[in-house]
């Protein structure tokens, strides 16, 4: 074999090589960038807002915080609820001492309170323009929620206390003649803190499940 025809080849092989060795490169840097895309991805997702509403007395102090993300977390002044899912799959809400409060079914048209034992504390229904609320499945006595011009709170068809939202929060009149303002966006949900027949720590959980 000539000399010439062996420098051939060897230029061939040596291509051959080069070519090899940067589709390999490119091929990486590929594989670099979609992982680092996917982490972008997966970040975005996983990462989730959180909801925090205040609950504020008169002197403007706050006297309960709610904040809503993977799970509600409620701080009522010295005491504190949170949540979390039971082996039924339900929502239930854990209270001082570990005591459950509340267990929570969901229906279509909203949600029961419960007992740990399954009685009815309260059954909520969230239809659109208005919220009815009593402690029976009957829902006799039931509070209603209405908003159109202005949000106001009913009992047996009486207006018992109503909701105006400013620039800042929503003044809530309760149906036992206090006030309180609440910081949020929904001023139908708010007027919840105004019923006043509810135990706090139990309309705080309305409130809770109402902005879920």
């Amino acid at each position: 074999m000539s000399l010439k025809m062996m420098d051939f080849k060897h230029k061939i092989l040596a291509m051959a090589l080069l070519l090899f060795l940067w589709s390999c490169g490119t091929e990486n840097r590929s594989e670099n960038v979609a992982s680092a895309e996917t982490g972008q991805e997966n970040t975005a997702t996983t990462g989730g807002s959180q909801q925090e509403i205040k609950i504020i007395a008169q002197d403007n102090v706050a006297i309960a915080t709610i904040t809503i993300g993977e799970a509600v977390n409620i701080s009522l002044g010295n005491d504190f609820i949170y949540s979390k899912i039971g082996s039924s799959g339900k929502r239930k809400y854990i209270g001082g001492s570990e005591t459950t409060l509340a267990k929570i079914n969901r229906y279509d048209y909203g949600f029961k309170l419960k007992t740990l034992e399954g009685a009815v504390l309260w059954k909520v229904k969230n239809e659109e323009g208005h919220i009815k609320i009593a402690n029976n499945d009957a829902m006799e006595n039931a509070f209603k929620i209405k908003k159109k011009s202005k949000t106001k709170i009913y009992k047996n068809e009486e207006e018992v206390g109503h909701a105006k939202k400013s620039d800042a929060f929503i003044t809530v009149q309760g149906s036992a003649g206090s006030q309180l303002k609440v910081v949020s966006e929904n001023e139908l949900i708010a007027a919840v803190i105004g019923i006043e027949e509810i135990p706090i720590a139990e309309r705080l959980i309305i409130l809770a499940e109402l902005l879920q």
